[in-house]
Formats: structure tokens, sequence, C-alpha cells
């Protein structure tokens, strides 16, 4: 592209000073920083500045003036021609112009229990296809900064590509969605039922005391034993729910990393996380929670 002007201005004492650049009609300001020199507090007031502008703001990292081994013409010059981590947007209109556009396809789902009706199917609640806060957080249909949902997947809509895909193409693509997440559902619960069962076969074997082992209890020792095979041994991304010989269900917390049991946590499971993982109770107590 060819630049259409370039202006640069510097009152006396002023930081930084003003260099802007002019393309195709778009105004682009560039901010130099010399050194790790700006906070995110900085590039926050910047961006405020460009938004109320209209214009774009790109942040170029250069190295400090006291370096003068790399303070050179030919440094200077391959650091604004790359396209590497040295410089990033604090703002870019045509980013915020595409999200826009992104919005107008969201829409803020019906709430249902502790989340929201679903579009896309990813889960099933009393009879209903819905997701938990704890989903929607999770999921790429959602625009909106959790707890709140804005889902595009009515329109079918997950990327900026998308705005130009053909209407038709995006409803089959959601339809295979449904139908993928569907399936899903149905193997989750028959596997469910299938654990509940076992659990209550095991239950019986292993808590209750035999003809032989008349008054017989499962000891702290052999519980807490049993808490460590099960910490060795844990695969997070098992397709089946963990369980151990006494019954009981344990998880990952993807906030903290530990195992802990289903009774520790605030919420697990679901579409998203996965049959082997959750947010334990210390967690969202101390704000963590996505709920």
């Amino acid at each position: 592209m060819t630049l259409e002007q370039v202006s640069y201005s510097c009152a006396p004492l002023q930081y930084p000073p003003e260099l802007y650049l002019s393309v195709r009609g778009s105004k682009l300001r560039l901010l130099l920083e010399f050194g790790k020199y700006y906070s995110e507090d900085d590039l926050a007031v910047f961006s405020s500045e460009a938004e109320k502008g209209g214009y774009s703001t790109v942040l170029v990292h250069l190295p400090g003036i006291e370096k003068e081994a790399e303070f050179t013409p030919s440094k200077i010059r391959d650091i604004l021609l790359s396209s590497s981590g040295d410089k990033k947007w604090v703002r870019s209109a045509l980013a915020d112009h595409m999200s826009s556009l992104m919005l107008e396809k969201a829409v803020t789902p019906e709430e249902w229990e502790r989340g929201f009706l679903c579009e896309a199917h990813i889960g099933r609640y009393k009879g209903k296809y819905s997701a938990r806060y704890v989903d929607c957080a999770h999921c790429r249909f959602n625009l909106a900064q959790p707890p709140n949902c804005l889902c595009t997947a009515k329109s079918g809509v997950q990327s900026l590509a998308d705005l130009k895909a053909d209407r038709d193409e995006l409803s089959a693509r959601m339809d295979q969605i449904r139908s993928d997440n569907e399936a899903y559902i149905e193997r989750r619960e028959l596997a469910e039922r299938s654990f509940s069962q076992r659990n209550r076969v095991v239950a019986a074997n292993t808590l209750r005391p035999d003809s032989n082992q008349v008054g017989t209890t499962v000891s702290q020792a052999a519980l807490e034993d049993e808490a460590k095979r099960i910490a060795a041994a844990f695969d997070p991304d098992s397709s089946e729910q963990t369980l151990d010989r006494f019954g009981r269900r344990w998880l990952k917390c993807v906030e903290c990393g530990q195992i802990k049991e289903a009774s520790d946590m605030s919420d697990y499971g679901g579409r998203v996380m996965g049959p082997n993982r959750g947010i334990c109770r210390e967690c969202s107590r101390n704000g963590n929670k996505l709920t």
C-alpha cells in the first residue's frame, strides 16, 4: 500500500510524539516504544484516544536508545518491515468494525436453570437443550464475557470469515454440529446410567460387610490410599468418568490443577470440560468461578 500522508508533531516536553500515517483514507498512529516503557494502563489510554479519534494505533517496540550496537538505521528498518512480535495493535478500527458485524449476528439466549438454552445443543437438562454458564464461557459461539452470553449459534457464524459465507452452508454446518452434539449427549447419558448401576454394585460389594466380616467398615487409610492411586493414574482426557473402587467420582480442577472428589467441585463435566474436569469449590470461593 502507498502512504498518502505522514504527519509528525512534538511539542516541548511532549511524550510520546504524534506520528500519523494515512493509507486509503484511513488514519493510523504509530507509537514508537524505546525499551519497555509503556504500561498496560498507558496502552489503555492510547486505545481510548484512538477510539474517540476514529483511527487505529500500532505499537512498535524498538531497542533502548542507550543500546548503541542495536540502534542503527538497518536495525530500525528491519523492525519496521518485519511481521514479528516487535509490533502489536493497540486498537484496530477494522477489527472493531468486524466485531460489530459479528455482534449483529449474536443474540442473548433465554436463561435456563444455571445457564442458557443452547442453539448448538451442547448439553441437555430437564428435557431441554441447554448449556451451563461455565460451558458458555468456553464456547466459540459466545462473544460476551462470562457469565453473560451473546450467542452466534443461531446464525451459524463462528468467525469473521463466516460473515461472507453462504447462509445455506452455515445452516447445514449448524445442523451437523447439533447432530454431533445430540449423539454425544445420548452416549454420555447412556454411560452415566451404566456408571450409576456400576456404582450401586461396587457400593454393595465393597462398603457393606459380608457374612465373614460382620461390622467391618472402610478405614480412612484405605480411602486415602485409593485417593493416591487415583491421583497417580488420573487421565483428565479420558472419555469416561473416573471412579475409584469405592464408587467416588474424581475430577481435575481447571484452575488449580488439583484432583478432587466430585463433592469438592463447584462445577464439573459438560460438553466443553468433559467428564473429568471442573472447578473446585475453593477456586470458586477465591473468585475463579466462571459462573
